[in-house]
């Protein structure tokens, strides 16, 4: 049953690392790739709706 739940969970978080990966990638460079107020506005455009 543990080994049941450990999969389970494992598929869920990936299922939701995939459905919303871009998000999170983008999240994640924005303080590396974005130096100047242009480039912020840009990675926030890329995410925008």
């Amino acid at each position: 049953m543990e080994a049941f739940w450990s999969a389970a969970v494992s598929v869920m978080l990936a299922v939701y690392v995939m459905l919303d990966g871009f998000h999170f990638g983008v999240d994640f460079l924005y303080r590396f790739v974005a130096q100047i107020d242009e480039e912020r506005q840009t990675v926030l455009a890329a995410i925008g709706p």
